[in-house]
């Protein structure tokens, strides 16, 4: 029997409407292989579930909320997809009460140097994005670990597989009950 099944940890990206809803297509479509690509990587203890998403304040304040309320989510991973305004995550980062990853990567193994143009640069802005998204949450002084690497990289799948287990163990303290004599 494996320790971690019944947990869950929630994969939630940010992006905006800004570009238009191809983008946000593409955005979940990227999403969705990150997450697919997590899973099948045999490294981590917790299944990864993509949640979605979200575009605005409300839209991440919902989903935060919800993590907290769903017993088998033990934390959350963040992925900013595109430039996304990180004063949109700040009710929503106030409201989570569960474990934080960051998970500051690109979608894109290699970068396109040779065929690159303003498309591609609006939908692939995770460099502009996880750079503000991780200045505010240090403003907040919000506590969370931060993967700088792609998802595809032994080194990403162990540094999130080393925080599934301590959010683990943090899931499972939350009802303990220590009694001091």
């Amino acid at each position: 029997m494996n320790a971690f099944e019944q947990y869950e940890v929630w994969f939630v990206t940010g992006a905006q409407l800004l570009y238009g809803g191809d983008a946000v297509i593409a955005v979940d479509a990227h999403s969705n292989e990150m997450v697919k690509g997590l899973n099948d990587s045999g490294k981590l203890p917790v299944k990864v579930v993509y949640k979605g998403t979200v575009n605005s304040s409300k839209e991440v304040t919902a989903a935060f909320k919800a993590a907290n309320n769903d017993e088998k989510c033990i934390g959350v991973i963040t992925w900013m997809h595109t430039f996304s305004p990180a004063k949109m995550w700040i009710h929503g980062l106030q409201e989570l009460k569960k474990p934080l990853l960051h998970f500051h990567t690109q979608f894109n193994k290699e970068i396109p140097w040779e065929t690159m143009d303003m498309d591609f640069m609006n939908l692939n802005q995770s460099a502009h994005g996880d750079r503000e998204f991780g200045h505010i949450v240090t403003r907040m002084r919000k506590n969370r670990k931060v993967v700088v690497a792609t998802g595809r990289t032994k080194k990403a799948q162990n540094q999130i597989a080393a925080w599934m287990r301590v959010a683990a163990a943090w899931a499972d303290a939350q009802d303990m009950l220590i009694i001091a004599s």
